[in-house]
């Protein structure tokens, strides 16, 4: 067995004994929240219960009659009427009466991939009673219609729909709808390639694309049919690498849910191909992670497990409809750290745009690897990771972030922010943590209340004219600065312990930290404000000089050694 299949075994396994672990309710479901999160885990221990390889906490035989009562009964909710609006539809959301709910348009999209999928990949392990009722639900949908739109906004609705085209013109020997589909993908391909991908970082979303066209590489015997889909995985997969540190996407999101920010947790596909980081303590979001057999290439492999440090800045899409010149997004990555993010905020769905971040490796735990600040807007709730205002702008440069926050008069200028667990030494506005691959420099300009929790520290920033600077230290770096000082008497005074001034070390704040701590309270950024304008000034430790100005009237300005990097003055806009 191939690592990737042992990874790939593991999801399955794992996915299984979580779903025995779950309690049923009086329904005989395990979720009444949406419905697809039974069917995800009721096909893995279906899977699990067919493979002697797989251990099983239990009785094989039980947990396989389990896994087929599950899907037996999901499968008969779907709307079987060809009179009703929502002919070959499941519900979503099932509430307290799960046998009343509604059908809902969006889960087909994706079950009836992994449903046509599992009919034709599994055919093979499935009993005669689960066969017949697969071919019932997807004779419903096959004859409802659904699908039959071509692509129109190139979203992961077209995605998920064309591809269900093809499953179901191979499941039904329809040539016709396989010339159909055939030609959409390859329209959604081409779209792709020639201009990116708006939905940058919308992890579900994201991971839909790739199941949905893994679904047709698999059960397609169509040469065409093949090239087509294995060329837009190799696509959608090479721009992961390019975000991917360790579990971790890094960047900008045009999306975050709550599992995707302030920690990466939505891992499991980045997991069975990549394998770089520890399986998660909990599940979540399974979706058809153990299901598929594709294996990125070995220059994808190499590309997303590349640690020599690497910028990559690249235009995205505007949101469809949006009559916007490309967003500019900016990525530094190494092998324990990454700096990403995207210039302008855009109206994305929900206001669950993620503009910038400081990444760090996922962790197995689930706890926060990522640290960034913004400004609550439209849909924010208290304590909430999410939902940010347009009142930000950025400047991005290899190891260091600047944010200003130029919140009109009026509105509530509060600053909101997440950091991961370390060790951290704290002063009233400069906080130096260790977060174990690479140290953390957070300079405020206000002094933040905070709060701690499972997931990491929580800031708050009060006050007018807000601004932050991240500088992220890599170890060896940090300890290539410090040997640069060492000769300074603050830091090493009769190699005595430097003196900290006001700086309280906070859980047992390791030395280099400290030194760290001291040497960056001496150079502090210069934020300055006045007549509307805001702006910030900052030396890094790698000595480049990095400015930002936002104008009254909110024209932005950034240098980098005296070098304008502002949009208008390089032609980009």
């Amino acid at each position: 067995m191939t690592e990737f299949e042992a990874r790939r075994t593991e999801v399955i396994e794992k996915a299984a004994a979580a779903a025995l672990r779950l309690p049923l309710q009086s329904s005989g479901l395990w979720f009444h929240g949406d419905m697809r999160d039974n069917l995800y885990f009721a096909l893995h221990l279906y899977l699990a219960s067919c493979r002697e390889d797989i251990r099983l906490p239990g009785e094989r035989g039980k947990a396989r009659k389990l896994a087929e009562a599950m899907l037996l009964r999901l499968l008969r909710m779907q709307q079987r009427d060809p009179q009703t609006e929502l002919y070959g539809h499941w519900p979503l959301a099932l509430g307290s009466d799960p046998d009343n709910a509604r059908p809902h348009p969006l889960p087909v999209e994706l079950v009836g991939n992994l449903l046509s999928l599992f009919a034709i990949k599994y055919k093979s392990d499935l009993s005669e009673t689960l066969k017949t009722e697969l071919h019932t639900a997807l004779s419903h949908v096959y004859r409802s219609r659904l699908y039959a739109d071509g692509p129109a906004q190139f979203h992961h609705h077209d995605a998920k729909r064309c591809n269900l085209q093809l499953m179901l013109a191979v499941y039904f020997n329809d040539a016709e709808l396989h010339e159909t589909a055939v030609k959409n993908l390859d329209a959604i391909r081409s779209h792709v390639e020639a201009n990116g991908f708006h939905e940058y970082g919308a992890l579900p979303w994201f991971w839909h694309w790739i199941q949905a066209f893994t679904c047709s590489w698999e059960v397609s015997e169509d040469s065409e049919a093949k090239r087509i889909a294995g060329q837009t995985l190799a696509w959608l997969w090479d721009y992961r690498a390019r975000c991917y540190l360790k579990g971790a996407w890094i960047g900008p999101h045009s999306r975050v849910l709550p599992h995707d920010t302030p920690s990466d947790r939505n891992t499991l596909f980045d997991y069975v191909q990549f394998g770089d980081f520890g399986f998660p303590a909990d599940i979540a979001r399974l979706e058809g992670a153990g299901l598929f057999s594709y294996r990125v290439s070995p220059e994808v492999m190499q590309l997303a497990l590349d640690t020599e440090p690497t910028v990559w800045e690249a235009p995205l899409p505007p949101p469809p409809g949006q009559a916007s010149a490309p967003l500019h997004q900016y990525i530094y990555r190494t092998g324990q750290f990454a700096v990403g993010g995207v210039l302008e905020y855009a109206e994305e769905y929900l206001n669950e745009q993620h503009r910038w971040d400081v990444t760090f490796p996922a962790s197995a735990d689930g706890a926060a690897n990522q640290a960034f600040f913004f400004h609550p807007g439209k849909g924010y709730e208290a304590g909430g990771a999410r939902q940010a205002s347009r009142h930000c702008e950025v400047l991005l440069h290899r190891t260091v972030v600047a944010a200003l926050y130029p919140v009109p008069d009026g509105d509530d200028p509060t600053v909101v922010g997440f950091l991961p667990h370390g060790v951290w030494s704290i002063s009233d506005k400069l906080w130096v943590g260790d977060i174990g691959s690479a140290y953390l420099a957070v300079h405020m300009r206000h002094k933040p209340a905070a709060r701690t929790s499972h997931l990491g520290m929580a800031l708050t920033l009060p006050g007018r004219g807000n601004g932050v600077v991240l500088e992220v230290i890599g170890k060896q770096e940090a300890e290539e600065v410090l040997l640069r000082h060492r000769t300074q008497s603050a830091l090493h005074a009769g190699h005595a312990k430097p003196e900290l001034g006001e700086a309280a070390v906070y859980a047992g704040a390791g030395e280099t930290t400290d030194l760290l701590a001291a040497l960056l309270a001496n150079r502090p950024p210069q934020f300055e404000s006045g007549g509307g304008t805001v702006s910030v000034a900052y030396r890094s430790l790698a000595g480049d000089r990095l400015t930002l100005h936002v104008g009254q009237d909110g024209t932005v300005r950034r240098t980098l050694n005296d070098l304008d990097l502002s949009i208008a003055a390089n032609g980009r806009e």
